[in-house]
């Protein structure tokens, strides 16, 4: 009966997560940093920058299981640019708790790349370390023996992508997530928590349509290997004005309505602060109808990997 009961709990946690698996985390600004899920992009732009995201799925959701609250996920990632064999590094810090499920996730990124006559063609490979956390303390029960005690488990991952930009302002990206596809086995029920293979296809396009304005559309198509029919399907356009402030719209497929905004801040916009409201429009009944999300980047241009820094005097640059 006990486990009989931690499998019906730790399923309907699962199945009021996210669509696929509770470990298929989302980001609204997976344009403004598509290298959390594919390392390829790692090294991509000039500058180093770091990011932090916060995301609350479903805000004010009320789990009837346990004393959770809705399904949040934190993100802390560094992108570096290298100048030498390899031509960016990276790190990203993944924290996602759904009930009483968390994820804890790090990944290290390292990123190769050729100029090609067509454009620039890009590999990035991603080992990580997962960390797997099922807590008990967060079920309402009348016997607490029944759901035993906070169990963990460490794994290693990995991840890889490619990507390549075509010299007319066309990026493509693929990259697969959870290589390894680790299982855990936490209070005996190794087949209720896993990492799926995720398949990742992003597309991006930039139109400039005077000095000052530019419109960016984008697309992000997410379906598991052995099941390709159950996707999810991301359509963006944001359009950016003097390179300072931002807005846009996005739809995810049979789920939600996104609005974004942002803007840029410091001098060169060196801060950028950005955020989005979706709004649910399938399955209302099953969940809260918004979900809030808080992008924050940091430009760090004196931070270079295996290269010289910039150093300004009053006369000489170098």
């Amino acid at each position: 009966m006990k486990k009989v009961r931690i499998a019906a709990l730790v399923l309907l946690s699962l199945m009021v997560g996210h669509a696929h698996s509770q470990t298929d985390f989302f980001f609204n600004h997976y344009m403004l940093n598509p290298s959390y899920f594919n390392p390829a992009f790692v090294g991509e732009e000039e500058n180093a920058f770091a990011i932090a995201q916060h995301r609350t799925q479903w805000a004010g959701y009320n789990p009837t299981i346990g004393t959770g609250s809705a399904p949040s996920t934190q993100l802390l990632s560094l992108n570096i640019p290298a100048k030498r064999v390899i031509s960016g590094i990276g790190a990203v810090a993944i924290n996602d708790r759904q009930n009483n499920l968390r994820s804890n996730q790090i990944r290290f990124q390292v990123a190769l790349t050729r100029q090609l006559r067509a454009g620039v063609l890009s590999l990035g490979l991603s080992p990580a370390v997962n960390v797997q956390t099922i807590d008990p303390g967060d079920f309402i029960s009348v016997d607490p023996e029944d759901f035993g005690t906070r169990q963990s488990e460490v794994k290693p991952n990995f991840h890889a992508g490619i990507r390549f930009q075509f010299n007319s302002r066309y990026i493509v990206g693929l990259s697969m997530e959870n290589i390894v596809a680790p299982t855990f086995n936490l209070n005996g029920f190794d087949q209720l928590d896993y990492f799926e293979r995720v398949v990742n296809v992003f597309v991006l396009r930039e139109y400039a349509l005077s000095r000052e304005l530019k419109v960016i559309p984008s697309l992000l198509a997410r379906t598991n290997p052995g099941s390709i029919a159950n996707f999810t399907l991301d359509l963006s356009v944001l359009a950016y004005y003097q390179n300072k402030l931002w807005g846009g719209l996005a739809f995810k497929r049979s789920e939600s309505l996104t609005a974004l905004i942002g803007y840029a801040f410091l001098k060169d916009g060196k801060l950028k602060a950005g955020y989005s409201f979706d709004y649910v429009i399938s399955e209302q009944a099953a969940k809260e109808p918004t979900s809030h999300e808080v992008f924050i980047r940091m430009d760090l241009p004196e931070l270079i990997f295996g290269g010289r820094k910039a150093i300004k005097t009053p006369r000489f640059a170098f």
